[in-house]
Formats: structure tokens, C-alpha cells, sequence
């Protein structure tokens, strides 16, 4: 459930627009972001070292108070408080959903923003702010981006006798040594209910080694699914042997996600990105951890990543854009992000702090932050342009399928690429 701040909750009753709104002569501007412990902190701890100093006023004087609002399960939410015409007046926008948030038609293009206010836009990693511009509109400031890293226990391991995964691995290294690392545990303690290889039915962890084969893709030349390729076909034979080894489990079984399972030492390891740490301070602050790349093909001796970014966006309903995007500059100003990159939540989108002093720090956190900054170099976006979720659904189906299931990977990934095909013509994005 959402939470609702005490002034917003006076607000409604009231019946005064949720919008921007106005009481006792002070306008309260919204920002909703994702609920979580640690980034309701990390938001709380923005507004108040960057906005409030600022002591924004009204049109007519009126004193600002900038309101975080913590948003479960945030863009089925705030697409649904865009058609009642009571969303935040910022709102994260996560790149995976900006084909949903498009067609409400109630996400606010920021050119003209950014042109009076002289924001610094160029000074954003290119590729990040492209990826939050539909047909020359940039709909949200991007504030910071993600990959997954390769997360390790280095205890088990060495309890195992097992050399750690490195960045030289292949898919073929990698998966003897979590094999190696489930047997070697067992070996070890034959009660031992540590696996190897925690199996995530999703894209989001499995696309990386689809793309690693240089033979897959989203889309066709025509327009059509490509998914079925050669290359896919592989990738999920891999983790089809790898699921049904005795290193396999399924998340499900013990933590809901390969994080979770790695902080419940269900899992000797985990396909994250720095967005795991910080469960593992506050949850397994004394678990022993390394990271490293994801794996090889060892066909094209390539790696791949998927990119992940959420940005600043702004409701076009909002009755005062300006202060809204006032608030977005000074939570995306160099110092707001550089603050955000030390704690740790994820790499902020601004080029200058790339070379930080913060990953060149001799500790897990900053290592794992490097790996993951590494890692994202020639990543592909997470996300699926015109569908969104449907496209996304439909291989986590495939996934699924021949993961749980036992199907044959070729057919499962063919099969999904006909719904593909199907929900793009009913869409009218294929003939």
C-alpha cells in the first residue's frame, strides 16, 4: 500500500487538487519514488540537503515544501493516478515503462525547461538521455543507471575449494565452478543447502547472455520478433543445463530473487546490480562478498549487460512545472549525485563523476559499484520499444517454459515470438 504523507491526507479532505497544491499559503510539490527502506532514506536525505536550502517560492511568493512520497509497485500506481488526474508532479520513470508512461500523453517533454533554465543537459552520459527521448522529447532527467555484476560468496568458495568466478570465465568456466561449488559444499557438510546457480525466470537476468551471443535481438529488419535466433536458442540451452544440474534453484525456493537468496546463503551466487547493496548492509552486513563480470560466450568471447535507469519525470498536469523541474536540477546538480554515489544506491548519470574517487576506494561496496560501472559499458537498454511488459512477459513465458518445464528451448522461444508477433499487429506496429 502507498504511503500518504499527513499533509496530503489533510489535502483530500479538504478536496483541494492533489496536484501541486496549496494550503495555508504554502505549495507542496510531490515526488514519488520507489518504496524501499534505503531509497526513501536516500530521497528524504536529497530534498532536505539540496532542496530545502534553496527556499523555493511560489509565483507569488508563496513558500515551498517539497513531499517524497514512497510508491509501491510505482508505475502501475502513477499511470493510474495520471488518468485520475491525481499523480505527483515528479514521478521516477523507470526506461522499461516508457512505452506505458507515452501513451498516457501526460508525461511532460522537458525541451523547453531545459532550454530557459540553461540545464546542463550535455553534461548527462549521452546514451542515458537518449534513452528518455520519444521522438525528440526528453521526458525525464535521468538520475542515475545500473548493470548486473557478478556477485560472489567468497566463503563458500573457499569452503568448497573452489576458485572464485573472474572476469576471464567463460560460460563453460563458470558453470563447472558453481557445480564445483554445490558439490564441494556438500562434500563438505552433507547438510549443506547452498547452491551454485540461483534461476531467475526473467529477462533481466538471462538477456545478457542472449545478447553475449552477437545473434540475438529484439526485433527483425521487418519489423517481426526476433528472439527465436540462433543465438537465444543458445543462451537458453546454457541455462536450461545449468537450472536442471544439481547447482540449480529456483529463486522461488529461496529468497524470491537471486539477491535474496544470495543474502539467505541459499546461493553461493548472484546476478545483481548495485541496487544488492544495500540489502547486504542492512541484511548480511558479516556475508563475505566479491563481484566480478558476467561471463564469456565462449563461442564469440563476448560479454554483455543489460543497462538499467530510472529518470525525473514531470506530470503535465502539474500545475507548476517550474518549481517542479527547480527540484529536479537540484536533485540531479553534481554534488546531489555525487552525495548519491556514495551511499552506494546506484551510478549517478552525470559524465564528470565517473572518474570519482569513490571507485577507486579499496572496499566491497565501491569494488562492486566499479564492476557495475564496467559492466554497463555497450550494455543494451532494458527495455522493449512499442510493448513494454507484453514483449517482456512473453520471454519470461519462454523462460519458464523450458527453465521449469523441461520444453525445448527452440520451441519455447519460437512459440513467444509468435505472441510477440500477434500483440504487435494488435498494437498496429505490425502488418
Amino acid at each position: 500500500m502507498r504511503k500518504v504523507t499527513l499533509g496530503l491526507f489533510l489535502v483530500l479532505l479538504l478536496g483541494l487538487s492533489a496536484l501541486g497544491s496549496t494550503q495555508g499559503g504554502t505549495i507542496t510539490i510531490r515526488l514519488a519514488h520507489q518504496d524501499n527502506p534505503f531509497n526513501t532514506s536516500i530521497i528524504a536525505q536529497l530534498i532536505s540537503m539540496f532542496v530545502d536550502p534553496l527556499n523555493l517560492t511560489g509565483p507569488n511568493g508563496e513558500p515551498v515544501q517539497v513531499v517524497g512520497e514512497p510508491t509501491a509497485d510505482i508505475t502501475n500506481a502513477v499511470i493510474a493516478d495520471l488518468a485520475a488526474g491525481t499523480a505527483a508532479d515528479i514521478f521516477y520513470l523507470d526506461i522499461f515503462e516508457v512505452p506505458r508512461y507515452v501513451a498516457t500523453g501526460q508525461v511532460l517533454p522537458l525541451n523547453d525547461l531545459i532550454q530557459r533554465t540553461g540545464f546542463d543537459i550535455e553534461n548527462f552520459i549521452p546514451s542515458l538521455v537518449d534513452a528518455f527521448t520519444v521522438d525528440g522529447n526528453i521526458l525525464a532527467i535521468v538520475k542515475d543507471f545500473n548493470a548486473l555484476a557478478l556477485y560472489y560468496n567468497i566463503d563458500a568458495f573457499a569452503r568448497a575449494g573452489v576458485d572464485v568466478p573472474d572476469a576471464d570465465d567463460t560460460w563453460d568456466d563458470f558453470a563447472a565452478k558453481v557445480k564445483a561449488v554445490t558439490q564441494g559444499l556438500s562434500d563438505d557438510d552433507p547438510s549443506n543447502d547452498i547452491h551454485g546457480f540461483p534461476v531467475q525466470l526473467d529477462f533481466a537476468r538471462w538477456g545478457p547472455f542472449a545478447y553475449a551471443t552477437g545473434q540475438f535481438s529484439l526485433f527483425n529488419p521487418d519489423g517481426t520478433s526476433a528472439i527465436a535466433s540462433e543465438g537465444g536458442v543458445r543462451a537458453l540451452q546454457f541455462w536450461q543445463d545449468l537450472a536442471s544440474s544439481e547447482a540449480g534453484i529456483f529463486v522461488s525456493e529461496c529468497g524470491g530473487w537471486t539477491g535474496g537468496c544470495f543474502i539467505n546463503r541459499r546461493s553461493a551466487i548472484a546476478l545483481e546490480g548495485a541496487w544488492l547493496l544495500g540489502a547486504l548492509a542492512s541484511d548480511a552486513p558479516d556475508l563475505n562478498y566479491g563481484t566480478t563480470l558476467l561471463p564469456l560466450d565462449p563461442v564469440t568471447g563476448q560479454r554483455s549487460n543489460l543497462l538499467f535507469t530510472v529518470g525525473y519525470a514531470i506530470n503535465a498536469q502539474s500545475p507548476y512545472p517550474e518549481l517542479a523541474f527547480q527540484v529536479i536540477q537540484a536533485i540531479s546538480s553534481l554534488p546531489a549525485l555525487e552525495f548519491q554515489l556514495n551511499t552506494g544506491l546506484a551510478i549517478p548519470a552525470r559524465t564528470a563523476l565517473l572518474n570519482s574517487p569513490y571507485f577507486s576506494q579499496d572496499t566491497p561496496a565501491a569494488r562492486a559499484n566499479r564492476t557495475v560501472f564496467e559492466g554497463a559499458q555497450g550494455a543494451h537498454p532494458f527495455s522493449f520499444p512499442g510493448l513494454g511488459g507484453t514483449y517482456k512477459n512473453e520471454i519470461d513465458q519462454a523462460l519458464t517454459e523450458a527453465l521449469q518445464q523441461g520444453a525445448d528451448p527452440a520451441t519455447a522461444l519460437s512459440q513467444a515470438a509468435e505472441r510477440v508477433n500477434e500483440a504487435l499487429r494488435d498494437a498496429g506496429l505490425l502488418q
